[in-house]
């Protein structure tokens, strides 16, 4: 492996370290967990609203199977909000995930397929793990893993060596002043 290559791991590990160290200041964090009971209140609830019509008919389209498919969908799209990921990726982040999905599904790499196959696989966790921190550790650990496979386009010039820099600087700077993360934790610490 080339030092260069090292030392950007090494510089992205030493980032995503302080934005995790941050997240030792939230107090709770935000939850992904699905809830079955938001199923029955969702499929009331749309009973409910539709006026005129029979009830059973109404409960024809609004059942719970359609309601479960859309809260489940509804709470595994949660994961992959972008205000979300950008909260602990930070931009330097975000622009590797984007790449590394790009590198991943162009080439053939399995390894890297696989390793996509496993974010889907802890993002399905997480939303059904009560614990919301340990699922937002899953989370982060998954998506900063699968970020690593984006490196080899600031590899490749130097120009792109020098924008990876400053996107790092970017990224720290963004960690330092948004430091509330308001998609992550209900509150904070520091308040």
């Amino acid at each position: 492996m080339d030092k260069i290559k090292i030392l950007f791991i090494i510089v992205l590990f030493s980032l995503f370290s302080f934005r995790g160290w941050q997240t030792t200041g939230c107090k709770k964090f935000l939850s992904f967990y699905f809830n079955p009971l938001s199923i029955k209140v969702s499929v009331e609830t749309n009973v409910n609203t539709d006026l005129g019509v029979d009830r059973n008919i109404s409960r024809l389209f609004h059942n719970k199977v359609t309601v479960g498919i859309f809260e489940l969908s509804k709470s595994f799209a949660s994961t992959f909000q972008p205000r979300f990921l950008g909260e602990f990726l930070g931009p330097v982040g975000l622009i590797l995930v984007v790449t590394a999905f790009l590198e991943v599904f162009k080439k053939r790499k399995y390894l890297a397929k696989f390793h996509f196959i496993l974010i889907l696989i802890a993002s399905f966790i997480a939303i059904f793990t009560l614990s919301s921190k340990a699922s937002f550790f899953l989370l982060v650990i998954s998506w900063y893993s699968f970020s690593l496979w984006g490196i080899d386009l600031f590899l490749k010039t130097k120009l792109a060596k020098i924008v990876f820099i400053l996107l790092v600087i970017m990224s720290f700077w963004y960690f330092i002043f948004g430091w509330q993360m308001n998609s992550i934790c209900n509150e904070i610490f520091f308040n």
